[in-house]
């Protein structure tokens, strides 16, 4: 097919077949591939060409001729600017199956796996208002009031937001209380360009089995005026805030967290569960935005895994321990070592597997890689290995080690389907065969998905 020339700043009309992994609509011109946000499976739409490469276009929405039966209307205003709930137009049922499409093609196209059980997404039955943990920007509306909200996609263009269909409504009251307080009291917005102002970001984290929550103030330095009488108010206001901390950020970058915390008021940690093991949260712990599907999640690893009373478990990636204790308090196995990276997580995970009496856990802090060497080394054997990485997968390194450890079984949880084939790929060429994939939705509204899957050792 001869291809069209395609011209910057030119009108087209597309018919879109697909989507691509961060929720743009694919479609071709003459068989020239072109990517349009906001456009839908199914759809023919006018679009403006805003960029041209030697391999594909990038076009902007302008009209919808016939529009999907799967199109809905956002249910807020900004949703359609903010960089964070992609799906906002898309049925949600349709989301889950693209979802899962997304899934079986990663594994196919990249990882050449076909001889698996692919279980059903599962989805939310309330898929709003689900997130824990949340970060706003700030700025001034026209009239020199102080906002919160969202970025724009791929930008530091503030969007102002009172509410998104992802927020949890108490994160929603926090928030709007900063806001008023500053703009009543004149206290400042850092500003990026000019590197002055105070109040760099607000992070809020909300508690699933309390009312509590815990809010962390970024300032550029310690500085805030009258905390005492902020305190009071917050108090007045929002009364579930039991913990409160100052974050101070003096750096020039767009990292949101600088490196020192002032506890200021209340509780130093959060309390949460995951279907009754509990957890201490600081203000640098990672813990899943999603409580309700985190529960579906680690019910699945903990099926998957098939545990026996006299197992060895390995914990990569285990951050403050969440899936390895859960692990350990739902089943009687024999040890279990966990591997972090990150200091004081290794501290955290220690913290929460004494409240919750797991006394056969060992936390350990390093890269993954250097730490499996060392456990090697000590001629460890663990029969079940849980992986749990960034998104960015493991490195080779890793996964020849995790072949060379000849676990019964792996249970690798993904939130990246890409990477999680390309390691899939080099597991199953080492000794493993893909048993069974279950994709989780815990991100509503966006084009993530996470993964469990399940695989064991071919016998020699």
């Amino acid at each position: 097919m001869r291809r069209v020339r395609i011209k910057k700043n030119e009108t087209y009309v597309v018919k879109f077949e697909n989507l691509s992994s961060d929720g743009a609509g694919i479609g071709r011109i003459g068989g020239f591939v072109v990517f349009c946000e906001g456009a839908l499976p199914g759809e023919t739409a006018e679009i403006k060409i805003i960029k041209v490469t030697t391999s594909y276009a990038v076009g902007k929405l302008l009209k919808i001729i016939d529009s999907s039966p799967d199109r809905i209307e956002p249910e807020y205003e900004q949703c359609a600017q903010c960089g964070g709930c992609t799906y906002a137009h898309y049925k949600y049922e349709a989301q889950l199956k693209t979802k899962e499409q997304y899934v079986v093609d990663c594994l196919t196209r990249i990882g050449g796996i076909i001889n698996y059980t692919l279980l059903p997404i599962v989805g939310m039955e309330n898929p709003k208002h689900y997130r824990n943990k949340a970060q706003y920007p700030l700025g001034y509306d026209d009239e020199g009031k102080v906002v919160t909200g969202f970025y724009a996609k791929r930008s530091h263009r503030l969007i102002p937001a009172d509410t998104c269909v992802t927020e949890d409504l108490r994160a929603q009251k926090v928030r709007s209380f900063v806001a008023s307080y500053m703009t009543k009291n004149n206290i400042p917005v850092y500003n990026e360009k000019t590197h002055q102002g105070l109040v760099r970001h607000i992070v809020i984290r909300t508690s699933s089995i309390h009312e509590d929550a815990m809010l962390v103030l970024v300032l550029r330095e310690d500085a805030f005026p009258n905390k005492e009488d902020f305190l009071n108010e917050l108090n007045a206001e929002c009364p579930f805030v039991k913990s409160v901390y100052f974050n101070i950020n003096p750096k020039v970058t767009n990292v949101i967290l600088g490196d020192e915390f002032i506890h200021i008021y209340g509780k130093e940690r959060l309390e949460d569960a995951i279907d009754g093991v509990n957890f201490l949260l600081s203000p640098m712990s990672f813990f899943q935005v999603n409580p309700k599907q985190t529960e579906v999640l680690y019910g699945l690893v903990n099926e998957f895994a098939e545990f026996e009373e006299n197992d060895n478990v390995l914990d990569l990636y285990c951050g403050i321990g969440t899936i390895g204790i859960y692990l350990a308090k739902k089943n009687r196995i024999n040890s279990l070592t966990g591997v972090e990276v990150v200091e004081e997580a290794v501290n955290d995970a220690k913290v929460n597997a004494d409240i919750n009496n797991v006394d056969n856990a060992r936390f350990l802090a390093g890269d993954a890689t250097e730490v499996v060497k060392e456990l090697m080394k000590e001629g460890m054997h663990f029969d079940v290995t849980i992986i749990d990485p960034p998104r960015k997968g493991c490195d080779e390194e890793l996964l020849k080690l995790l072949a060379e450890i000849k676990s019964e079984r792996i249970v690798y949880v993904s939130c990246n389907p890409a990477t999680l084939a390309r390691d899939l790929k080099y597991l199953t060429a080492n000794g493993y065969d893909v048993n069974k994939v279950c994709p989780v939705d815990l991100f509503p509204w966006t084009s993530h998905v996470e993964c469990v899957t399940l695989m064991s050792r071919v016998k020699d």
